[in-house]
């Protein structure tokens, strides 16, 4: 992988798309509150910077799997954020049709697995998909990010994915 420089047009990107991802998720909140959007609702607040730098990171090919906290990933990966906002809001628009909601973002085409609702769940998903590649020769990566899993639970990934794999192709962020 090239190393990628880190210049004044790259900080100028990441601080509009971060605060374009903020104002989303205050739009989500402020129709939260208004019922609009049903079920639960975790934003992804003030962990914007996460996004943006493995964004960067990432190549062609590369994969991302979440947890809940999953409306403004798909969108950085380049889903339309009208589609995002349509499944929030239950239309058959939405990236899953309307019928995932705030838990359950989805998009094969730009590379992004979801969101889960268990928590911890998009661990092994992650280290099934990052396998994959491995098995299939593939030189790609799959970023499984995690956020309040319970650290055991994260140990016991972790250890078991480098049992798998010796050098693994996977990242627990």
């Amino acid at each position: 992988m090239a190393k990628k420089k880190l210049t004044k047009e790259v900080y100028l990107k990441w601080y509009e798309d971060m605060l374009f991802w903020r104002k989303f998720e205050d739009m989500t909140s402020a129709l939260y509150i208004q019922q609009k959007i049903r079920g639960f609702l975790h934003l992804y607040n003030g962990q914007e910077a996460v996004l943006a730098g493995s964004l960067l990171a990432m190549e062609q090919g590369d994969k991302m799997i979440t947890a809940y906290r999953n409306h403004v990933q798909p969108i950085g990966l380049g889903v339309d954020p009208r589609k995002i906002m349509a499944e929030l809001l239950g239309k058959v628009t939405g990236t899953s049709r309307g019928k995932g909601g705030s838990m359950h973002m989805f998009s094969k085409e730009h590379n992004f697995f979801g969101g889960h609702g268990i928590v911890g769940g998009q661990i092994p998903l992650g280290a099934g998909m990052a396998f994959a590649d491995k098995y299939l020769n593939k030189s790609h990566v799959t970023l499984a990010t995690w956020a309040m899993v319970p650290y055991v639970k994260v140990r016991c990934m972790k250890r078991l994915t480098w049992q798998c794999f010796g050098s693994s192709p996977s990242s627990l962020l």
